[in-house]
């Protein structure tokens, strides 16, 4: 998971994406938001709950790079 998600931020390669790693030997989960130049990692654990997207951005500024939609905020919402 860590070579991956290094390879994935390493350069500028997307106008905006969400990307979602798994290592089922490790247990491990994260997601990688990326925005041209920008990009976030968030490891996601149990604890942590639901931690899905829906045309939104959550660690690259939610609402500041894209704006929060009506549809957007009422599916998230229900998955919460």
């Amino acid at each position: 998971l860590d070579a991956v998600a290094a390879a994935l931020v390493r350069a500028p390669w997307a106008a905006g994406a969400s990307v979602n790693l798994v290592d089922l030997r490790a247990r491990r989960m994260a997601n990688i938001e990326v925005y041209e130049d920008q990009h976030a990692l968030t490891e996601v654990t149990e604890r942590m709950g639901n931690y899905s997207h829906f045309n939104m951005f959550k660690a690259l500024g939610a609402g500041r790079l894209d704006a929060a939609q009506p549809s957007t905020l009422h599916r998230q919402a229900r998955v919460d």
